[in-house]
């Protein structure tokens, strides 16, 4: 049985999650769009094992796999093997990784890798090709285990129950109930694993055992209201009341889902508080609002064209979407544009897959083969141009492979800082025990941080010269970064004298508060104090700047970096710590500004594919320029006073 009118509820999902990628400003929580489609499967997987345990007396679970995985997996195969060939449009480094990408995608365990090497949905060195596939591994996680549930569930009521309506019906509470327990330990862990991680919500985002919350939602009302219902009551709902209660059900469920993709934002605490539940039950009623519209409408007897076609195609759009957008919009200069050849390309690709592949793929017998080409005679040529367009692709696909960096340009800088900054740390450790007496200690603090120059053949003068030569700086340089400033330390070490160089990957303006604070408790913070933080600036950040500065010691001076991204994301405040810290400059004497956005923007030619990141040597020279000028000019204002 087609439910008429649930194809609202994809198209929806659909067209939030589009809306989300291209223009996320317009819709911070449009990645709700895919609770909506967790919502739905759960509520049609349990509705019909239901049936079937009404019909059989049992549940195929192994079929139900099998149904499930040829519906998911062929169009998926399809997606990688046609969009791969778009990255060589792009630079390099948007490949770095891509095999493993691709196998995540096709074995189902995206959401997995990513949380393993510490990817972030919200928050990439560069976006990944497949990481939306993310959704597909907890699609497929759920078939198999619920799925196995409720054949292990059906199994033992066979048993314990004799009376076959009584024997449905208990099957039918008893899913319920463990359907809405579930959802509330999922809820639970969501809340925990985000209370663990406030900076960073991957896991909490990602994890099986978490976003599962939605299915299980859909589960529940899926037991709970199914999908046959009795004819008494099938009547009492074929009326004009029923019809436009329904309407306005799906009305303000979907009003209340677009509200919320406006208003929520994804590294809220509030999104994982309760975010997720309320978009899940917003998702329910418009399910049920949907069942009701369909026995409301028996005039009807299928989807409008238009709503059937997007419905249908909606879940191979999803899949070509957003390959396809990251190559597009990094490689035109219009963005506008890019979302349209998106769209475009993505429809076409979606509709072949549909109503050409799945129907091939769907075929059991050679007599349904012969039935399906002697009804379609064109397909003898559609089908050898997909063929070869497939095997083209493949072609292309290792072409890619081929010429994927093992590190990619971006990575590289960072990696070879995080070398040199723990050469320092182990340096100073080195110092720090050998400067101890044999004497108890009562109280000696932190020394400065001392470490013999390393010796870096990249490090070979090429003509440059430092913007400002610091000889010596008696107070000493306490600096703290995120990964842009962490691909400039070498050359911040060669530069700044009697200097403390903390950077970091990811630092948020609360990390950076924390380090503050572990500094002056130890005494180890020195008079210039350089922030080089803000590429990461979420939440509170403007609370947290003005706390560093509140619990900065007297006689203290603070250089402000400020953040650029080339490739601006509204979840990310850049553009506004940067006004904030030349506001700060203006305002407070004590306080200056080494503005790396200008100079960053500027010169974006020195910067890696993700237009934020340093790139080589001479982008490392020119933000220790930057910082140099910060600090130089620092000195000739005063410190913070009493």
């Amino acid at each position: 049985m087609r439910i008429k009118w649930l194809g609202l509820a994809r198209v929806l999902g659909l067209a939030m999650v589009l809306v989300y990628h291209f223009y996320r400003g317009l819709l911070p929580g449009g990645f709700f769009g895919v609770d909506l489609f967790f919502t739905l499967s759960g509520y049609l997987t349990t509705a019909l094992f239901l049936e079937e345990f009404k019909k059989s007396g049992g549940i195929d679970w192994i079929g139900f796999c099998k149904r499930r995985f040829m519906r998911i997996f062929p169009p998926l195969f399809l997606s990688v093997i046609l969009t791969l060939p778009f990255a060589l449009l792009v630079a390099p480094d948007f490949t770095g990784g891509i095999a493993r990408q691709a196998a995540g995608a096709l074995g189902f365990v995206t959401n997995y890798l990513e949380i393993l090497v510490g990817g972030s949905y919200e928050a990439q060195l560069l976006p990944h090709l497949y990481i939306h596939t993310w959704s597909l591994a907890l699609e497929m996680h759920y078939y198999i285990l619920w799925g196995l549930a409720c054949f292990g569930a059906a199994a033992l009521m066979r048993k314990l129950v004799k009376d076959e309506t009584r024997r449905a019906r208990v099957l039918k509470l008893a899913l319920a109930a463990s359907a809405i327990f579930l959802a509330g330990l999922y809820w639970w862990n969501m809340r925990r694993l985000f209370a663990a991680s406030p900076e960073n919500p991957t896991r909490a985002y990602f994890e099986s055992l978490s976003h599962a919350l939605p299915f299980f939602v859909g589960s529940a009302a899926g037991a709970l209201f199914g999908i046959g219902l009795k004819e008494k009551i099938k009547q009492c709902l074929n009326n004009s009341i029923a019809k436009w209660a329904s309407i306005a059900a799906i009305s303000l469920a979907a009003g209340g889902l677009i509200a919320m993709g406006a208003l929520f934002g994804f590294n809220e605490a509030r999104t994982y508080q309760y975010g997720f539940v309320l978009a899940a039950l917003l998702a329910v009623t418009l399910l049920c609002g949907a069942r009701v519209l369909h026995e409301a409408t028996p005039q009807i007897e299928r989807d409008p064209k238009a709503l059937g076609f997007f419905a249908d195609t909606s879940y191979a759009v999803y899949l070509f979407h957003w390959p396809l957008y990251i190559v597009f919009s990094h490689a035109l200069p219009w963005h506008w544009l890019a979302c349209l050849l998106t769209i475009g390309l993505s429809l076409g690709f979606a509709a072949v897959t549909f109503y050409i592949i799945e129907p091939l793929v769907r075929v059991k017998t050679r007599w349904q083969m012969r039935k399906l080409w002697e009804k379609n005679k064109r397909m003898k040529i559609i089908y050898p141009a997909i063929a070869m367009a497939c095997l083209l692709g493949v072609a292309l696909s290792a072409q890619v492979f081929a010429r994927a960096p093992v590190v990619t340009e971006l990575e590289m800088p960072i990696l070879v800082g995080n070398i040199h900054q723990d050469a320092q740390s182990a340096a100073a450790l080195r110092g720090r025990v050998a400067a101890i007496p044999a004497a108890p200690v009562i109280d000696h603090g932190r020394p400065p941080f001392w470490a013999d120059a390393i010796d870096d053949p990249s490090l070979a003068d090429n003509g440059w010269v430092p913007a400002v030569h610091l000889t010596s700086i008696p107070g000493g340089v306490s600096f703290m970064g995120d990964s842009v400033a962490l691909g400039a330390v070498r050359m911040l070490r060669e530069t700044i004298p009697n200097s403390v160089i903390d950077t970091q990957i990811s630092r948020t303006m609360r990390m950076g508060r924390a380090l503050l604070l572990e500094w002056r408790e130890d005494g180890s913070l020195r008079e210039y104090v350089v922030i080089a933080l803000g590429s990461n600036g979420y939440g509170d950040w403007r609370a947290q700047i003005d706390f560093m500065l509140e619990e900065l010691p007297e006689g203290r001076r603070v250089v402000f970096v400020t953040p650029y991204l080339g490739i601006p994301d509204p979840e990310t405040f850049d553009v506004e710590i940067a006004a904030y810290y030349r506001e700060l400059a203006l305002e407070l004497p004590y306080v200056t500004v080494a503005d790396w956005a200008q100079a960053a923007a500027e010169r974006p030619e020195l910067l890696a594919a993700d237009g934020t990141h340093i790139r080589g040597n001479t982008g490392a020279q020119l933000f220790a320029d930057v910082v140099l000028k910060g600090i130089d000019e620092a000195g000739k204002g005063e410190g913070k006073a009493e």
